[in-house]
């Protein structure tokens, strides 16, 4: 709209629905927040905020008939219009040649922005208050951390196998299994949400070990997982290939450090390690991209 019908915007032709994201139920109670900042604070002055059932929804897609019925009885529909700060926040975000602009801007953001009862939002506010998340949720996919050299894709395949195999990981003892069947199980595990393709493609990934991919494979290979000539692109299908952690697992991933993880939480529940503490980041053994 704003390269090819700007004047749409400065209508106020585009609106769109609010939805929750949370609601959390005591009895007859039933309180209903439409950002994770406002959740944040309500479990932060709410002593018995783990007595409270917890729902989580990703759009309308995960709520039942009951829940939709409800949201349409009021809608909350946010009409955005044209402010004068419109033009720069959408250049900040998209502009390719300001990306150290944009680097700022992520690195400064802060979660201060209350959403309940908007009604009318100025397109700069949506930008730097609500599509800004998006941005920092993506360069979190994106972007290694430098503590362990790892994206959090591979972060929770390593931590989702060092569950399914336990204390075998690493040793012979392991049993290989199907690269299919061992995301659906990380995916369970770590509430890995963009679908078991890219979860299969990641953990495929791992296993390579041609000239220019990784040094040290993370997971071993029984089965075709791809060559050098097409990038991987050519390995067989993960309802064929079959791995398990690679033997060095147990020297750079170290138990006694474990105590020491601060873990990440996806809706409600505890998953992986927001980062591992390596003898040596991988980043150093296999370099990074993103």
């Amino acid at each position: 709209f704003h390269c090819k019908y700007p004047s749409l915007l400065a209508r106020g032709y585009v609106k769109y629905l609010r939805t929750k994201i949370i609601d959390v139920k005591k009895g007859n109670q039933v309180i209903k927040f439409y950002s994770e900042h406002d959740y944040q604070n309500w479990t932060s002055v709410t002593p018995n905020w783990k007595s409270w059932d917890h729902s989580y929804f990703k759009g309308l897609g995960s709520s039942e008939d009951a829940d939709i019925e409800e949201e349409f009885k009021a809608p909350k529909i946010v009409q955005c219009f044209y402010d004068d700060l419109a033009p720069m926040a959408m250049q900040l975000a998209f502009h390719e040649k300001l990306a150290d602009q944009r680097k700022e801007w992520i690195r400064s953001w802060q979660p201060d922005f209350k959403v309940e009862e908007m009604q009318m939002q100025p397109i700069s506010a949506f930008i730097n208050h609500e599509f800004i998340q998006f941005s920092i949720a993506d360069v979190a996919r994106s972007i290694p951390r430098f503590m362990d050299g790892l994206k959090q894709v591979q972060r929770k395949a390593i931590w989702g196998s060092m569950k399914k195999w336990k204390g075998s990981a690493g040793t012979k003892k392991a049993a290989k299994i199907k690269v299919g069947n061992l995301a659906s199980y990380v995916s369970e595990k770590t509430e890995y949400h963009h679908g078991p393709k890219s979860l299969c493609d990641a953990i495929v990934n791992m296993v390579h070990d041609f000239t220019g991919s990784n040094n040290m494979p993370y997971f071993c290979a029984n089965g075709q997982f791809g060559t050098r000539n097409m990038l991987g692109k050519d390995a067989s299908d993960a309802r064929y290939t079959r791995t398990r952690p690679q033997w060095w697992w147990k020297y750079l991933f170290k138990n006694e450090d474990t105590p020491l993880f601060r873990m990440a939480v996806d809706e409600g529940k505890i998953c992986e390690p927001v980062s591992f503490l390596p003898v040596l980041p991988l980043h150093l053994i296999n370099g990074v991209s993103g």
